[in-house]
């Protein structure tokens, strides 16, 4: 004769939700739905256990106390190796975060590891769960009082937004207004190296060894659009030929994108020059202090709106960097940032955006015109020019 036994689940829910839920309501609320979907994957978790171990047993009879030992044995197990063994503080979950992205770019986790210290200054015990709406705007004024730029408050807003999406991935309690979070940029000057100027680093003349490496790169780069991350590994093993036509064939780091993108006669160039190959590699940091001095050199010098790190703090012992807008000269302004932008710019209207997106690796065409720099105006004249190229 069958009997049924029951045992009581660790779900707690508020007691309005939950007499909906038994009648089968079909929530269309996200923070409901989100309820839902936890219980429901809760109770096929304890199903699945209990019937495993219901195979396992050499019992001939099971009861209730069997039932109730089995589920006791599933939470234990849960706590150990689910939830509640994840942190639920958005410091520590930070790291547990970081631990999973090992394939992250180097310069991606050290965004990440910004942010979080300063969430260890701004308040090191806050919750997960507490990210919502009141932490916003508490961590805006924040910042604003640390003397941090609206982007900057911007971009750390919606990368801690990536690290509660995870959490609540991971089955963490979240507050939903997290996903209300928003903070508007405010419009920067976008640099870049016009056509005129590539043409006058390219002629500077009586540059040492390591300036004229660094030159070579800088123009390798607003040839190729390609990030640091990838064109600091071009080398002649990734060259190919096809129908006579030279191809720089890689995986991008960032997106892991295989890209196949043409080697234009400015590349070929120096290529030529270098008995076929590429540059000396160098350091990030070495590169953006050398592409400087290149500029300069090459008479970038015209006052040109942007932002520069400047140390803010009053006491020499510490420092305090922060961005700062103003107009300076255009040399000071160059980062390693700038060939992927020229090339975006100086190419858009010349050749067809699909085939600069493709070669670019951006995601869609309107993140490609929010990328490129050059206004509604000069768009417009470009366009001009490629009609009258058809006629």
């Amino acid at each position: 004769m069958p009997y049924s036994f029951y045992d009581r689940s660790r779900i707690e829910v508020y007691k309005e939700f939950w007499l909906d839920y038994k009648k089968g309501t079909k929530f269309k609320d996200a923070s409901k739905l989100s309820i839902k979907h936890k219980i429901d994957s809760e109770l096929h978790q304890a199903t699945q256990y209990v019937l495993a171990e219901l195979a396992d047993t050499s019992l001939t009879i099971v009861d209730k106390k069997w039932l109730k030992s089995t589920m006791n044995r599933f939470y234990s197990s849960k706590k150990e190796n689910g939830t509640d063994s994840i942190p639920k503080g958005i410091v520590d979950y930070f790291d547990y975060y970081l631990k999973s992205r090992e394939h992250d770019s180097e310069s991606l986790k050290k965004k990440y590891n910004t942010i979080k210290r300063k969430l260890i200054k701004f308040n090191p015990d806050l919750q997960i769960k507490d990210v919502g709406e009141n932490f916003k705007n508490d961590f805006i004024s924040w910042s604003k009082a640390e003397q941090y730029s609206k982007n900057t408050t911007q971009r750390d807003i919606r990368f801690i937004k990536t690290v509660i999406k995870n959490a609540r991935i991971k089955g963490l309690e979240v507050n939903n207004e997290f996903e209300l979070l928003r903070y508007d940029q405010e419009k920067t000057a976008k640099i870049y190296l016009n056509v005129d100027e590539l043409e006058n680093i390219k002629k500077v003349t009586d540059l040492p060894e390591y300036l004229k490496n660094a030159r070579d790169w800088l123009l390798i780069s607003c040839f190729t659009g390609q990030r640091i991350s990838d064109f600091m590994r071009f080398d002649k093993g990734m060259l190919r030929s096809e129908n006579g036509i030279r191809l720089l064939e890689f995986t991008q780091k960032k997106t892991q994108t295989n890209v196949s993108i043409p080697v234009l006669k400015q590349v070929d160039e120096i290529l030529e020059e270098r008995a076929g190959n590429f540059p000396r590699k160098i350091s990030d940091q070495r590169y953006n202090e050398y592409i400087k001095k290149v500029c300069k050199k090459a008479g970038i010098i015209e006052k040109t709106k942007g932002k520069l790190s400047k140390n803010l703090s009053e006491n020499k012992d510490t420092t305090k960097m922060r961005s700062i807008s103003g107009y300076y000269s255009k040399w000071k302004l160059i980062t390693s940032h700038i060939g992927r932008r020229s090339f975006a710019t100086n190419y858009y209207g010349k050749i067809p955006t699909s085939f600069l997106i493709n070669i670019t690796g951006h995601s869609t065409e309107k993140q490609f015109l929010e990328y490129i720099s050059k206004g509604q105006k000069d768009l417009a004249l470009d366009s001009y020019k490629y009609f009258q190229d058809l006629n």
